[in-house]
């Protein structure tokens, strides 16, 4: 535990160096540039971002060499570029000309700052500050609110997933057993299906805390994007009702209503319906874990590119398939030691070999639509190689693909190695590989410790604006 406390500080480290980098690599271009001397006074200064803007919350302030406000009138968007904002200026006398700007872009990030132009010629010790604070926008309220609500429906839909796709049906055919007359295996399923009924209160702890998790960062992301836009929260109505950003929050709430509903309804239901009942139930709530993740999509980076249609559809893909894999594993690794405690040890091995290995064909499904979205969406986001070590979104990806990479290679040994040996224990080819199930264990562990990680490095990505 220690050891993983370590390397999630040492993702932290990293991830926040992406951060200042990205504050400390200009995105954002304008007309003037920051620093330029011109002969004259512009009529207009120019701001451009790299991804189109909301109309709702946009600034660019500017003021003259005696400090008061010159601009000619609201900024507005360019009807050739909807990324970039200009704001016409009134007649002024020489000297140092400050800009603050800063919108909120469809993509959802919040970009702002300030600079200075000089009129006519240099202006030595001239301030930079236009009026107000001129700073980067705070991110850390937006990077953890983006975080639970992309691991909150990621508990929730894998956890229903791997239940009613790997779990039920695993104990409910008795595991994986040697041959054996039809009346012994009923009697070892109906075993098992006594002491994984028994477990089912694990399986929900990672299920609700994924649906808690949800519930605070709509809000909490609400309340990220007015700290940074520095609105009041009287302006929470414009915000929801006027950008693609507020749009997304209101389908993660109502789709979190859903869910709710949908999951209050299959406990009340407990274990004792059939099988495709209780997966009837749990599509409700796995639907609205759906929506939830595509939403995050919607909203997200892979809106405001030029194949938008597929690059939305590969991104909602890439939500789905951690969820499968990552949200499955939570609620595997926290409901199977329990179902195995109540059996002995030949209904235990059978149980864990599969639940096992039918969570695995669930997870060779995930990470394969994992590969391919993932390499798809980089190639669309990044203009070359060098934007990976050259742009704090660059290298937000850079330690999200590393740790996927440590990922895949646990996931692989487990796959390849622990899992026939289980298998191989449990039809009764070789005893002494009951162990497996132990380094299961903790293998799984680490697995959810670096999909942890890999969640907390997308939530900065969501966050960072794209190069």
């Amino acid at each position: 535990m220690r050891r993983w406390a370590l390397a999630v500080l040492a993702v932290l480290l990293l991830l926040a160096a992406a951060g200042a980098h990205a504050g400390a690599t200009p995105l954002v271009t304008s007309d003037p540039s920051p620093g330029a001397v011109v002969d004259r006074q512009p009529d207009r200064v120019r701001v451009v971002y790299p991804a189109p803007v909301e109309t709702s919350f946009l600034v660019l302030d500017v003021l003259g060499p005696d400090g008061a406000p010159i601009g000619g009138g609201t900024p507005l968007v360019d009807d050739g570029n909807p990324a970039a904002v200009t704001v016409q200026l009134e007649p002024a006398q020489e000297g140092s000309y400050a800009v603050r700007h800063g919108a909120l872009t469809e993509d959802g990030n919040v970009l702002g700052g300030g600079y200075r132009f000089d009129v006519g010629a240099p202006v030595t010790g001239a301030a930079s500050d236009p009026g107000a604070p001129v700073r980067e926008p705070p991110q850390a309220l937006l990077v953890l609110g983006q975080l639970l609500i992309l691991v909150g429906p990621v508990l929730v839909l894998g956890g229903l997933a791997v239940r009613f796709l790997a779990l039920e049906p695993a104990w409910r055919a008795g595991g994986v057993a040697p041959p054996r007359p039809e009346a012994e295996r009923a009697m070892a399923a109906d075993r098992m299906r006594r002491s994984a009924t028994n477990a089912t209160s694990r399986w929900w702890a990672p299920v609700w805390t994924g649906l808690l998790a949800w519930l605070i960062g709509v809000p909490l992301l609400l309340v990220g994007y007015l700290v940074a836009l520095e609105q009041p929260l009287s302006e929470s109505g414009t915000l929801l009702g006027d950008t693609r950003a507020g749009a997304a929050l209101i389908a993660m709430a109502l789709a979190w209503l859903l869910a709710g509903a949908g999951l209050l309804v299959l406990r009340r239901a407990g274990g004792g319906s059939s099988l495709d009942m209780a997966r009837a139930l749990g599509a409700v709530p796995a639907a609205a874990a759906a929506v939830a993740l595509g939403a995050a999509s919607w909203s997200g980076h892979a809106s405001t590119g030029n194949d938008r249609i597929v690059g939305i559809g590969a991104d909602v893909l890439h939500n789905w398939g951690a969820a499968l894999w990552l949200g499955g594993l939570a609620a595997l690794a926290i409901w199977l030691p329990s179902a195995r405690a109540g059996l002995a040890g030949p209904d235990r091995t059978a149980l864990s070999a599969a639940a096992v290995v039918r969570f695995s064909t669930l997870a060779i499904v995930a990470v394969v639509v994992l590969v391919v979205t993932g390499v798809y969406r980089a190639l669309a986001e990044l203009p070359s190689a060098t934007d990976l070590v050259d742009s704090g979104w660059g290298l937000a990806l850079l330690v999200k693909l590393v740790l996927f990479a440590l990922l895949l290679a646990l996931g692989a040994y487990n796959r390849l190695v622990l899992h026939p040996r289980l298998e191989r224990a449990a039809l009764g080819l070789d005893d002494s590989e009951r162990g497996a199930a132990r380094l299961l264990v903790r293998t799984t562990g680490a697995e959810i410790g670096l999909g942890a990680a890999v969640m907390l490095a997308a939530a900065f990505l969501v966050v960072l604006p794209v190069p």
